[in-house]
């Protein structure tokens, strides 16, 4: 869905795509070429506050 391709600083981008319920693998691909390195993973909901997604965000517990 997003492509950060290249060597810059880092640089919010965005992209949406609309997920029915379930579970949706996720795939990221990094490579740092020399400066200083960060990778964020985020979301938001009906243009909310963008959040942090956290490792206990990939699973839930079944009821």
């Amino acid at each position: 869905v997003v492509n950060n391709d290249g060597q810059h600083a880092p640089i919010m981008k965005s992209g949406q795509i609309a997920l029915e319920p379930g579970y949706h693998p996720i795939d990221v691909d990094f490579l740092e070429a020399g400066g200083g390195f960060t990778l964020k993973l985020q979301y938001s909901l009906n243009d909310s506050k963008v959040l942090d997604i956290t490792k206990e965000s990939f699973f839930h517990k079944k009821d």
